[in-house]
């Protein structure tokens, strides 16, 4: 299942993002990777959870959200759209832009400093992300990173594993009554689905035994992984590719 909004693009030059621009892109991937899978539409202003589960699609073992929350006006809320389509146990993939700081704040694009695009709104830092990650219930068990505009900025794709409460520290008091009585964790943090959530036993090859990891600490003392051209880590498929 692949999900998007599907609106017209800001960029004219780079044509539109509509439906008929998706569906031979769609067309070539499935007949590429020979999977047969689904284009949802989300409309706007709508929780892609709340959407996706009134329409009877379920649960998945996996989620990836990738390269959203910068450009959303609220990446709390699609945090919380998201985990109810999470099993618990399940995996969520959280790619976005950061900064490497140990501070629980989120730099905003004044001016285009971050970024010139112009739907790039938020760089959260990664100890704030690791925060919000762990309110909705979402454990980071690795990471991959990458400083692009040194010497603060990047990248981080985050593994998390689902689980079925709140992942807090011992001397935070605030997190699991927040999390589990605001008004907007009713509405948007899927806490309809708790006690009746799905269950899932996917797996996943951590380098060491899997244990909850500290984006802050585990950024600074781990080495970035190369952007791009590292084969390694990274996969490219082209429009153009035919193996």
């Amino acid at each position: 299942m692949a999900t998007d909004n599907a609106r017209p693009s800001a960029y004219p030059r780079f044509g539109t993002d509509s439906i008929e621009e998706m569906v031979p892109k769609i067309e070539y991937i499935r007949a590429m990777t020979g999977t047969n899978w689904r284009y949802e539409v989300i409309p706007e202003m709508v929780p892609i959870g709340r959407h996706m589960l009134t329409h009877g699609f379920g649960q998945f073992d996996l989620v990836n959200l990738s390269g959203l929350l910068y450009h959303v006006y609220s990446p709390m809320h699609w945090l919380g759209a998201i985990r109810p389509l999470i099993r618990d146990g399940g995996l969520a993939i959280i790619s976005t832009n950061v900064a490497f700081y140990d501070s629980p704040v989120m730099a905003f694009n004044e001016m285009g400093s971050l970024q010139p695009n112009l739907t790039t709104y938020w760089y959260p830092t990664v100890s704030l992300l690791d925060y919000l990650l762990r309110y909705f219930r979402l454990m980071p068990i690795d990471v991959l990173y990458t400083i692009w505009q040194p010497p603060d900025k990047g990248h981080v794709s985050v593994i998390c594993r689902a689980m079925p409460d709140v992942i807090a520290d011992p001397e935070d008091n605030w997190i699991k009554p927040s999390a589990w009585q605001s008004w907007d964790s009713m509405w948007y943090a899927g806490l309809e689905m708790a006690g009746r959530s799905q269950a899932s036993d996917i797996g996943f090859k951590a380098p060491a035994e899997e244990k909850r990891i500290r984006l802050y600490e585990f950024t600074q003392q781990t080495p970035e992984t190369p952007y791009l051209g590292a084969t390694n880590h990274t996969a490219v498929l082209r429009r153009d590719d035919t193996e």
